[in-house]
């Protein structure tokens, strides 16, 4: 079994994508195509457009099979997955994230879980999303510790993006979020995840962040017994530059 992960990103401008519309739309199956109708604004259109080529472009060239030969379906916990789970022999876990200007695909070899978040860093007023029911009092006293507001904003996003990434790896979404689940930062100096009480499938998670662009915030979480996995990162530009 391969000992990467492969960590796409696609970043995109909307004039640049709108060029690109019909070899976007190109690419959907009949009820991707039916999603996409059912978005009114044209921002969200394009938005659904490049995060499903990055998914298929991504997909198809890990298992290399053609993108029209993907099938997908979702668990019943809601994760999306590989109708067929395994090509040519080759069984994959995937999670596809995007905000406005990114999307980003984490994709991971194995029956292993893996999931992946993308926030765009923006100026918020932290105080009105630091609620008690996602962060704990050691967390929030953590963000707003920082000296300047772009600490503090990083701090927020750091902290909202790893729980992300493991509810999508875990398959339970927004609906797990809790303030028992916190970011602390690990033995080594990297920052993980830690629950109270003590969760056995939190210890088997393994995490990474990196800051791309210096505009966008994104987390990565794998199930891992050992830390030794290689991240490959791989990048798409064509629909971030008019000339192309």
């Amino acid at each position: 079994m391969r000992k990467f992960m492969e960590f796409w990103i696609c970043p995109y401008n909307y004039d640049a994508a709108f060029r690109h519309y019909e070899e976007l739309e190109g690419i959907l199956s009949p009820s991707e195509l039916a999603k996409l109708k059912s978005f009114r604004v044209e921002d969200n259109q394009l938005q659904f457009l490049v995060s499903r080529y990055l998914l298929k472009t991504g997909l198809s060239d890990f298992l290399g099979v053609d993108p029209e030969d993907l099938v997908f379906r979702r668990a019943p916990s809601g994760k999306p997955g590989l109708a067929i789970p395994g090509h040519r022999g080759l069984a994959v876990d995937f999670s596809l994230s995007y905000t406005q200007g990114m999307a980003v695909l984490l994709i991971r070899p194995g029956q292993t879980k893996c999931g992946i978040d993308v926030e765009r860093f923006e100026n918020i007023n932290v105080d009105d999303f630091l609620s008690s029911r996602f962060f704990s009092q050691r967390e929030r006293k953590w963000i707003l510790g920082g000296r300047t507001p772009l600490t503090i904003g990083r701090r927020f996003f750091l902290s909202w993006t790893m729980k992300e990434a493991y509810l999508k790896a875990t398959g339970e979404g927004l609906a797990g979020l809790s303030r028992e689940i916190e970011v602390v930062i690990g033995n080594s100096g990297n920052y993980v995840l830690d629950q109270r009480p003590p969760n056995q499938q939190l210890k088997q998670m393994r995490f990474h962040d990196t800051f791309i662009d210096d505009q966008f915030q994104v987390a990565l979480a794998w199930e891992s017994a050992s830390p030794d996995l290689e991240i490959r990162q791989k990048r798409i530009s064509r629909f971030a530059m008019l000339n192309k």
